[in-house]
């Protein structure tokens, strides 16, 4: 039989069975271990993925807690239709295909991986500072389902240290070509290492989100590109892209499942901005137009982000409002920074290629070529 069909098969009855258990059986369960009378093994599959139920319930009643389990399985439903949605795609079209295969210039791929480490370099520096500040905090460490299953009780200083010190000398040694990629996978392990350690302080920080995820996909780019050739295959490149678009429209399914278009409403952006007492949001909240236009194009910016990946000559539609769309959370809202991860990845987007044989052009013809020759 072939693998795609039993593939596809495989995700549809999955689909299926999780709804089925779900709606028949661990829907009840949700119940009987909100008033203490859950099986065992249930109780400690929630204790595993929800370490603070029973602190939260006993701030919020039932229904909250069967409206976010459902959550849960619309988040499944979503992600396995889409998923089978590609499938089909697939067999129907060759275009799926064409998306994963294709070349780029090995130079291409030199420029992204020395940017992005240099840019690893720049946002990680202040790690370092953070490792005194998190160990007085000791006391709020639990570790997240990650490190709970591998028992990672919180580390010792040095061992945070050496994690900060492989992060930035694996970037160093990869800028300079040297055994770039066990250097990738190294400093990917010791990045991870330290994302979790910041987790496990119940507070996720979504600044390094995208930065994370290609931090994942960087070591095959830089085996790809170690293969001597000119031209190499793309697909890493693709895959980059890919998991930051899907960054973006998770972003806003996320808001829409949490409070529907309620969150696009001048009442909430109104809501977030007294909150944070930005002197620009303060002004902008004072217009009726602006308060329910904003928060509106900044869902839309985040659910049509993925089709940043086949609209390749009209990025830049999508770039730009990407740039404003971060800057106006920094100045609106005073959350996050002015150059964030966010907005460094998207030298992901950019075709360097042209961008280099432009500049050639234009210096070619430029006083400096004059005087050169």
């Amino acid at each position: 039989m072939n693998k795609r069909l039993i593939l596809y098969f495989g995700l549809v009855l999955s689909f299926l069975m999780v709804n089925l258990l779900y709606f028949f059986y661990l829907r009840s369960q949700i119940e009987e271990i909100y008033i203490g009378r859950s099986n065992t093994w249930f109780s400690q599959l929630i204790e595993t993925v929800y370490p603070r139920f029973e602190v939260e319930k006993k701030r919020f009643d039932l229904d909250f807690f069967k409206y976010k389990a459902d959550q849960v399985v619309i988040r499944f439903n979503v992600i396995v239709s889409v998923i089978i949605g590609l499938f089909l795609l697939a067999k129907r079209s060759k275009k799926l295909d064409q998306f994963w295969q294709g070349f780029i210039a090995r130079q291409h791929a030199d420029i992204l991986i020395i940017i992005f480490y240099c840019g690893v370099l720049f946002y990680c520096h202040q790690w370092w500072m953070d490792i005194d500040v998190f160990i007085n905090r000791s006391v709020f460490y639990k570790p997240i389902l990650l490190f709970s299953i591998l028992h990672i009780s919180f580390p010792p200083e040095w061992i945070l240290q050496v994690a900060y010190v492989m992060i930035i000398f694996a970037s160093l040694m990869i800028i300079f070509n040297i055994k770039p990629f066990p250097f990738s996978v190294l400093g990917t392990i010791a990045f991870i290492f330290f994302q979790g350690f910041y987790y496990s302080f119940e507070k996720i920080d979504h600044l390094y989100t995208t930065l994370t995820y290609v931090m994942l996909v960087m070591p095959f780019l830089v085996l790809e590109r170690n293969r001597g050739k000119e031209y190499i295959g793309k697909w890493p490149v693709t895959l980059i892209q890919l998991c930051i678009a899907l960054a973006y429209l998770f972003s806003g399914l996320e808001k829409l499942f949490t409070s529907g278009f309620g969150w696009a409403s001048k009442e909430t952006f109104r809501h977030y901005i007294y909150l944070h007492q930005a002197p620009i949001g303060l002004t902008i909240a004072e217009s009726d137009f602006l308060s329910s236009l904003l928060p509106k194009l900044a869902l839309l910016f985040q659910l049509s982000f993925f089709l940043i990946l086949f609209l390749h000559r009209r990025r830049w539609i999508f770039l730009v409002p990407g740039i404003l769309f971060h800057m106006g959370t920094v100045f609106l809202l005073n959350i996050g920074a002015i150059f964030t991860p966010w907005i460094f990845v998207y030298i992901f987007f950019v075709d360097w290629g042209i961008l280099q044989t432009k500049f050639k052009k234009i210096y070619s013809g430029s006083i400096f070529s004059e005087r050169h020759q």
